[in-house]
C-alpha cells in the first residue's frame, strides 16, 4: 500500500538563546539559575545555522569479504552566522570578563570557556515551527570579526559563532541514555515561551504529555 509523502523544506531560523550548564552528572543536569528562574539569555540575531556531525565508518574484512562495519558518531559542530554579538554576551560565552560599569570587555588568553545549552527555532515551508535545544555546547573559538572603512555601499559585517556540542553525561529517565539535543515539533501543549523559558530536557517534555492522574473518589 502506497502512502502520500509530505514534502517540505526547512525555511527560517530565529531566537538563538543560551543557558550556562553548571552540573552534568548521571543523576543531575542543571543550568544557571537566577533565584528560582532559569537564566536563559539571547545571544544575537541569527541569519543562518549549520550543523555538521563528526562520524566515520570502518569496514572490516574477514575471509576476503567485507563482514561488518564499525560506526562511530562524535561531536556536532554548529556554525551560527549572527549579527554583532554584544560584548557582555561574548564575555559570558567565552569566559572573559565584562565590566558593566565601564562597558569594557577584558580579554584574556587564560579564560576558561564554560559549557552552555543553546536553543533556537526553525520552521518548515508549511509554516510549522520546530523547537531545538542542544544541551552541552562550548564556543570553539573567539568569534571572528571583520571591520572596514565606511563607503557609499550598504555593506556591514556580523560575526560567526562556532559551537562544539557533545552528549551529556546525564542519562534521560525516558530512554536511559545520554543525549545531545532535542528537536520538537511545536504544538499546543508546550508554548514557545515555555519551551525557551528554561532548558527543556527530554524528560521535562515527556512529562508534559503524560495524562493527569485520575482523581481519587
Amino acid at each position: 500500500m502506497s502512502e502520500n509523502v509530505v514534502i517540505r523544506d526547512y525555511r527560517g531560523i530565529r531566537k538563538l538563546v543560551a543557558s550556562e550548564l553548571t552540573v552534568d552528572s548521571e543523576s543531575t543536569l542543571l543550568y544557571d539559575m537566577s533565584g528560582q528562574k532559569s537564566n536563559v539569555f539571547p545571544i544575537a540575531g541569527i541569519a543562518s545555522l549549520t550543523r555538521d556531525t563528526e562520524s566515520s565508518s570502518d569496514v572490516k574484512y574477514y575471509d576476503d569479504k567485507p563482514q561488518f562495519a564499525v560506526d562511530s558518531v562524535g561531536a556536532d559542530t554548529v556554525t551560527c552566522e549572527c549579527s554583532a554579538v554584544p560584548l557582555e554576551v561574548i564575555a559570558r560565552l567565552t569566559g572573559q570578563k565584562y565590566d558593566e560599569e565601564t562597558k569594557m570587555l577584558l580579554e584574556s588568553s587564560t579564560a576558561k570557556k564554560p559549557y552552555f545549552a543553546i536553543g533556537y527555532i526553525t520552521s518548515d515551508t508549511n509554516g510549522d515551527d520546530v523547537y531545538v535545544w542542544r544541551y552541552k555546547c562550548k564556543v570553539a573559538s573567539i568569534p571572528s570579526e571583520e571591520h572596514k572603512t565606511k563607503d557609499a555601499s550598504t555593506d556591514s559585517n556580523g560575526q560567526q559563532l562556532v559551537f562544539t556540542c557533545f552528549e551529556t553525561v546525564h542519562k534521560s529517565e525516558l530512554t536511559g541514555e545520554s543525549f545531545k539535543s532535542v528537536v520538537h515539533k511545536a504544538d499546543n501543549i508546550i508554548s514557545e515561551e515555555e519551551f525557551f523559558r528554561t532548558v527543556m530536557t527530554p524528560d521535562l517534555i515527556a512529562a508534559k504529555y503524560k495524562p493527569a492522574p485520575a482523581s481519587e473518589v
